[in-house]
């Protein structure tokens, strides 16, 4: 949901053993993704403008997360970038 629209993205049915740490995993896949595309309080509007940005930086978010929660602990449930890159490939 932003000023610009709303959208519903579909979640990565997985088999979840522990959702501790889902959330932060989440918000790290996001950060990364926004980071990556240098989205700075200057250009923030435009990114949130650019429905496809938005959507590809939450889908990645969302499998940080998707990730996380098929494990057990915190830290040790925490997606590495490629591990995250691989998964999303074989997502249509």
């Amino acid at each position: 949901l932003t000023r610009h629209g709303e959208d519903i993205l579909p979640i990565f049915p997985v088999p979840a053993v522990n959702t501790t740490g889902a959330g932060d995993a989440f918000m790290g896949g996001l950060l990364n993704r926004l980071a990556l595309e240098r989205v700075r309080p200057a250009n923030l509007d435009a990114f949130l403008a650019d429905a496809e940005r938005v959507r590809q930086a939450l889908r990645f978010a969302s499998a940080c997360g998707a990730l996380c929660v098929q494990r057990h602990g915190t830290f040790e449930s925490m997606p590495a970038l490629a591990e995250a890159e691989a998964f999303l490939e074989d997502k249509p």
